[in-house]
């Protein structure tokens, strides 16, 4: 049974493949009929995003550990993902929270 089933998961991932692959060939072929350079985008590696402790979060930020305890526990806090008593920070995700409290200040007259 289980090899059956996947025999039929890889079959329609072979088919959703090759569909992909015709699709863009026809896309190129498309393209190149107007006789204009053809360039093929490139798809950007993306790396995975690191887990943080609260001391390494912190440390990336930029805030001291204590204050950046603090600024955990209030209603604004960076998210995290809780492992039973272990909190851990997301990279992307610190970046995001640090982006959002970017503050402007006005220079007064």
């Amino acid at each position: 049974m289980k090899k059956e089933k996947i025999a039929e998961i890889e079959a329609a991932m072979d088919g959703y493949l090759n569909a992909m692959r015709n699709g863009f060939l026809d896309l190129l072929a498309t393209l190149q009929e107007d006789d204009k350079p053809v360039e093929i985008p490139v798809i950007a590696e993306q790396k995975p995003d690191r887990l943080f402790s609260a001391p390494e979060a912190a440390d990336y930020l930029h805030l001291s550990y204590a204050y950046f305890r603090r600024l955990s526990k209030g209603p604004d806090s960076p998210p995290f993902y809780d492992f039973g008593t272990v909190k851990r920070y997301r990279e992307s995700d610190l970046d995001n929270w640090a982006a959002n409290r970017k503050r402007y200040v006005r220079k007064q007259a």
